[in-house]
């Protein structure tokens, strides 16, 4: 058992002088499909509440303002708006409407009929709309000391939204999504009076703001495909193979060009072992350029015909991005 976890300790000290990660950007598909032909959405607020006297009661109660929500709203639907609009998939029609709809309860109203629907989108000239309608918000402030080399006090926020969104198709006449969620973050300050560390805090208005933004832009992530980012392995040496060793090096400096040149070279005149770790090298650089079938074909070369063991499960996961791949090209409309 000892000389068992004396191979294992060494194997794994080897490989890490031996391999590194790089990382770089992926796309991943929506997890809601619309139909391309809606390429035109309009954002509409339908958050008025229905029983205004008492919601501006509750806001005055709370200390929110009567207006306390507006900007946060606004926010969140500026948070949409610009990220559908990044992805590329749609055109974005940001509204000043302010429909009656949305209640405390927590539940979402009941839906717009679709002669309503389709009036708001012939009124923006859209194929479709999205729809706000229901937010609510809070603001919890907690504080107290920490002792250390000096007496310190600390003051944390807690701001929460609620928000509910459906998405409408006029044309199919359907409900694309709906979707009601909460969205929180904590806000820090630490300083050497507990009336400091509050102060230090960002405002509720400004908080709630921030928050209800990411949230909506969060959101955007379930109707369109978004970005993250995606690790791999790589081989930096070989038994002193000087192509290779390069070719890693490229790769570091992201000089692609010349990183395949050196890795091809490897992966022709190197031993075994050699060939497959360049075969696997220039898979990463063929996915990270986006060119996906290529990556598998190099990744199935080094697995394959040289037995790199590491490119037996990355064959298996370009395989998988590449399928996923083909099902953003129709969610993108392409």
């Amino acid at each position: 058992m000892k000389s068992l976890f004396t191979y294992t300790l060494l194997f794994l000290v080897y490989f890490q002088l031996d391999a590194a990660t790089i990382t770089f950007n992926a796309q991943r598909s929506a997890l809601v499909s619309v139909h391309p032909d809606i390429k035109t959405v309009a954002i509409i607020d339908r958050t008025v509440a229905t029983n205004r006297g008492k919601d501006q009661l509750e806001g005055v109660l709370t200390g929110e303002g009567l207006n306390g929500d507006k900007k946060a709203i606004q926010a969140a639907m500026s948070g949409l708006a610009e990220s559908l609009t990044r992805s590329g998939r749609y055109r974005v029609v940001h509204t000043t409407d302010a429909l009656v709809g949305s209640s405390h309860a927590g539940d979402l109203p009941i839906a717009l009929n679709w002669k309503k629907v389709q009036q708001l989108c012939e009124k923006y000239s859209v194929d479709a709309i999205i729809v706000l309608e229901h937010f609510d918000s809070d603001y919890i402030v907690t504080k107290g000391r920490k002792e250390g080399e000096s007496l310190r006090f600390f003051a944390s926020g807690l701001a929460k939204v609620d928000l509910g969104f459906r998405f409408y198709d006029p044309i199919q006449q359907s409900i694309i999504d709906q979707h009601n969620f909460s969205f929180t973050n904590r806000f820090n300050s630490v300083n050497g009076s507990i009336q400091e560390a509050i102060t230090g805090l960002l405002n509720r208005s400004n908080a709630i703001s921030e928050i209800s933004y990411s949230a909506a832009s969060d959101y955007a992530s379930r109707l369109t495909p978004s970005w993250y980012k995606i690790s791999r392995i790589y081989f930096q040496k070989s038994k002193k193979d000087k192509d290779l060793a390069r070719g890693a090096r490229m790769m570091e400096a992201n000089d692609w060009d010349e990183a395949l040149k050196a890795l091809k070279i490897a992966a022709e005149k190197g031993h075994r072992k050699t060939r497959g770790k360049a075969a696997h090298n220039i898979a990463v650089v063929y996915e990270i350029f986006g060119e996906l079938k290529l990556a598998k074909e190099w990744a199935t070369i080094a697995w394959g015909d040289h037995e790199n063991r590491i490119s037996k499960d990355y064959s298996y996961k370009l395989g998988r991005r590449i399928r996923e791949q083909s099902f953003i090209k129709k969610q993108m409309g392409s």
